[in-house]
């Protein structure tokens, strides 16, 4: 059975969620806080949090100008985790993320809170307590 927001819908085992769920903060999808959900599988072998620091150090060589401010091991205290906060340049200007990898068994949540401008520290309190929220399924 796969769950999303609208209900449910019965799928082959086989199957696997590679859904990206995007919401915003901004009223005309310009300018506001964005978060996106997505999910990712790491190869076979590979431990959640190698997995997590090899995801962040691509990032670094595929975004221009990339600058990690912080990384942390396990940031959410329910859940394995690894939090990396960096910035980097793109076509529209300058980007500030804060991107959360989550270890949720079957795969690995990768939660990212984008602003086109700095993130004020107001903004990182309030999105590490939206997701100390976080509660995975069948958990």
């Amino acid at each position: 059975m796969y769950h999303f927001n609208e209900g449910t819908i019965d799928l082959p085992n086989e199957w696997k969620d590679v859904t990206i769920n995007v919401l915003s903060t901004s009223k005309d999808d310009a300018g506001g806080l964005s978060f996106t959900i997505s999910r990712d599988t790491p190869p076979w072998g590979m431990a959640f949090k190698e997995f997590a620091e090899r995801e962040i150090k691509l990032l670094g060589t595929q975004l221009k100008k990339f600058n990690e401010v912080e990384r942390v091991f396990d940031p959410l205290e329910n859940y394995e985790s690894v939090s990396s906060e960096f910035t980097w340049d793109s076509t529209q200007g300058s980007i500030h993320q804060l991107m959360f990898f989550v270890n949720a068994e079957k795969n690995v949540l990768i939660l990212t809170a984008t602003m086109p401008t700095v993130l004020s520290e107001s903004q990182k309190v309030l999105i590490l307590s939206m997701l100390k929220t976080l509660v995975l399924r069948g958990k």
